[in-house]
């Protein structure tokens, strides 16, 4: 975790796309701000600070609000985007970079790991004062491997010709931000798309590019439910259909992150929306609840929680 002095020190070395942030009690806050519903050009950095005063939804601040999260998980996590883990989701983002032509700066780390470095007196050092560089400004740091790996997913991807097409920049968009108020709380709720194509007979179908251990449709259907995708699908259908009139439809384009790093696509059925629904409309009346209180409740609200012995324990 930074420190205060950690976090004043990147937001005043700050350059490319995070350099239009400031800190702001503790966080990085965007000098942009969105106050009307709509279709807005912003770019990655501003819409993860969220440029909604304050405060706005997403799908997954949504997800961090319920079980097996709770309202004061989410908070920090509102408030800290440059804190929460990025090793993990580093490889995907950077796969989406390739793929969709925008996004973060990719920085290649010419070493074998972070323990090597570059070889040699200091070259350990050396290679993980680049990576935490990159990471400060905003860049995606990647050691040489993992960038021919990422390289080599797109190649895959664009030699399945029918998803390949899909990504015709000549017929689509990259990275679209929607903002629009919940018909019910009046809560401003926010999503971006990775890709948005033109509308065929006031239709449009959104995609989103998941990076995945297995992109095996029975396995995939594990991670809709593990990583709520679901709440993702329904909350973009419903954010683009009220702000462009239209009506949607959603689609995942799923990879493997190994060899021969398979592609599928893959939709949801009516009960996952249905599902997804529930569960947005949930979030979105806690999120309500927890701004007009301004209580951000933990895991069982400070109150005793009884637990059972669970059936494998009762020997």
């Amino acid at each position: 975790m930074l420190s205060d002095d950690e976090r004043m020190k990147a937001a005043e070395e700050l350059t490319g796309p995070l350099a239009k942030l400031i800190k702001m009690d503790g966080r990085l806050e965007t000098k942009i701000k969105i106050t009307e519903p709509g279709l807005h050009d912003v770019n990655h950095e501003t819409y993860l600070a969220d440029p909604v005063p304050g405060g706005s939804l997403s799908h997954s601040g949504a997800r961090m609000l319920l079980d097996p999260h709770c309202p004061a998980y989410f908070k920090w996590w509102h408030d800290h985007p440059l804190e929460r883990p990025k090793r993990a989701f580093e490889l995907g983002s950077a796969a989406h970079q390739k793929l969709l032509g925008i996004g973060p700066e990719i920085v290649e780390i010419e070493a074998l790991d972070y323990t090597v470095g570059y070889g040699g007196k200091g070259g350990q050092t050396a290679a993980r004062q680049d990576r935490d560089d990159a990471r400060a400004r905003g860049a995606i740091p990647l050691l040489s491997q993992e960038m021919r790996q990422v390289e080599d997913m797109i190649d895959a991807l664009h030699r399945a010709p029918k998803i390949s097409k899909i990504f015709d920049p000549d017929h689509g968009k990259p990275e679209q931000s929607f903002f629009w108020l919940d018909p019910s709380t009046k809560i401003m709720r926010r999503c971006r798309v990775d890709w948005l194509p033109e509308a065929v007979g006031g239709r449009v179908i959104l995609v989103d590019y998941k990076t995945t251990k297995s992109a095996h449709p029975d396995m995939f259907a594990k991670d809709v439910i593990n990583y709520d995708y679901e709440m993702a699908a329904q909350s973009y259908c419903e954010g683009v259909s009220i702000v462009l009139d239209v009506e949607t439809t959603f689609l995942f384009i799923a990879q493997e992150k190994t060899p021969p790093y398979l592609v599928s696509a893959i939709e949801l059925s009516p009960d996952h929306y249905k599902r997804g629904q529930r569960r947005n409309r949930t979030a979105v009346d806690l999120y309500a609840e927890c701004r007009k209180r301004d209580y951000w409740p933990s895991y069982t609200d400070e109150e005793p929680y009884m637990i059972e012995l669970p059936p494998w324990a009762q020997v």
